[in-house]
């Protein structure tokens, strides 16, 4: 103790830690405490709440007991704790997988349902609750395996700008709606961030995971929403000024006064509706501009190659209107949405990085498929914005010694590029030759093989 800076990991001793040399003083300085909630305890939350109270980070891992900590006091302490913190900036929430297998079966193994329900309903009324201390400052959030924070609340934390969501590839075999209500991912699909700047997903199924943050990338505008939430205030006002407006007609005929009085209350509801108006306005001139979104990374990772062709439009629609600002991005080409693809090359002329995706079926081995490559890469080298300095090639990929040439001379006036393939995209020697001859004059940055 008497030389940490940074503590790790803690399980609780049978003694105070105050008996550690200069342990008030060493944790007053702690900015990042990574824990596990049933092994640190109720009681060694409270001793580090009396003096650590100044974390900027905090990482929960639940792997030892999701549901063994409900009616344990043990997520109300870690709320208290939250709660005493002076601006947390960045957490972190770990709760394992609970799969279908593990949920209870007609032998009464496992983990029922009711249990999962009680521990959302705990660590929301407890953990989640806690986090709105920190709305102002909280800028990052992590769930690794499930989302277990319900939607209302994170709907409040309006000054997210990080957002990751972290699962094993393959982890689920079953991604039905159970599924997605037992990972709480559901909890997503009506969230507002729109501050949010980074997306970064992991591991999700594409077949009914990957429109939820479709939706989420979506959630990032704050026009339409907004805009009817101030509608809905303008009217309740309007409302209540109507009301108030009979109740002086009512009192006019009694007092001269209280009718001066109500013509002043008229005058500065009047006002009020007239500053709630010009502010509808401006907001919609904002659309009118697309001012939306201030999306700048949207890194996603799914379990197969391509999601389905909706999804893909969706996502491509998406991203023109609502990420003007963005500089790195993930993109799966399908040749039925090639003028999509053309757009959103075209209206994000910030980028930086892409990593591109292709199906297998979109790149026979003839002409046709070179043909195809070629629009593809035309389009990078004539509509990207000048920051373009690196690509990386995703599984499906079949590029000829031919194209990729081509490609390359058409950038020599770029940027030097720096390339990524996927280990199963098949380079030979001639291609290798092409990566170094391009790099020896300035083209290439240099080029490596990812797994």
């Amino acid at each position: 103790m008497r030389h940490s800076v940074t503590l790790k990991r803690m399980e609780h001793p049978s003694f105070p830690i105050f008996i550690y040399p200069n342990a008030l003083t060493r944790l007053g300085f702690l900015i990042h405490l990574e824990c596990s909630p049933m092994e640190l305890g109720t009681l060694m939350f409270e001793d580090l709440g009396s003096s650590c109270q100044n974390l900027e980070r905090l990482s929960l891992n639940y792997s030892n007991g999701v549901i063994e900590s409900v009616g344990s006091g043990i997520n109300e302490s870690v709320s208290k704790f939250i709660s005493m913190q002076n601006g947390l900036k960045e957490v972190e929430f770990y709760c394992p997988n609970i799969n279908h297998h593990d949920v209870e079966g007609n032998d009464g193994g496992g983990i029922s349902i009711q249990n999962l329900r009680e521990f959302k309903k705990e660590f929301n009324k407890f953990v989640g609750k806690s986090l709105l201390r920190h709305k102002n400052t909280l800028k990052s959030i992590i769930f690794k395996e499930n989302v277990y924070i319900f939607s209302n609340i994170l709907n409040q934390l309006t000054n997210v700008k990080k957002f990751e969501f972290k699962s094993m590839l393959g982890s689920h075999s079953n991604h039905g709606d159970g599924e997605i209500f037992m990972r709480g991912l559901n909890y997503l699909e009506n969230v507002k961030w729109s501050n949010l700047e980074f997306l970064n997903v992991y591991g999700i199924n594409v077949e009914n995971e990957f429109e939820i943050f479709v939706k989420l990338i979506q959630g990032t505008s704050a026009s339409f929403t907004n805009l009817t939430i101030t509608e809905s205030i303008i009217e309740e006002n309007e409302s209540e000024s109507m009301h108030e407006g009979e109740n002086e007609n009512v009192t006019e005929n009694d007092s001269e006064n209280e009718s001066n009085s109500g013509t002043e209350r008229e005058n500065e509801i009047e006002q009020e509706l007239g500053r709630e108006r010009t502010q509808v306005e401006t907001q919609q001139q904002q659309i009118r501009q697309g001012v939306n979104g201030l999306l700048r990374q949207v890194n996603i990772e799914t379990d197969s190659t391509m999601p389905n062709p909706e999804c893909i439009k969706s996502y491509y629609q998406s991203l023109i209107r609502f990420g003007p600002s963005l500089e790195v991005v993930t993109i799966w080409y399908l040749d039925e949405y090639k003028d999509d693809f053309e757009n959103l090359i075209k209206s994000s002329q910030g980028l930086k990085e892409i990593s591109l995706f292709i199906h297998n079926d979109d790149v026979p081995g003839n002409n046709n498929g070179d043909d195809l490559l070629t629009f593809i890469f035309n389009t990078l080298s004539s509509y990207s914005g000048f920051n373009l300095c690196m690509i990386k090639f995703g599984e499906g990929w079949n590029i000829s010694v031919k194209v990729l040439y081509e490609f390359l001379h058409r950038w020599r006036e770029r940027r030097p590029l720096l390339i990524y393939y996927h280990m199963e995209i098949d380079i030979t020697e001639q291609h290798l030759q092409v990566f170094e001859n391009f790099k020896n004059i300035g083209v290439l940055k240099g080029w490596k093989r990812y797994f």
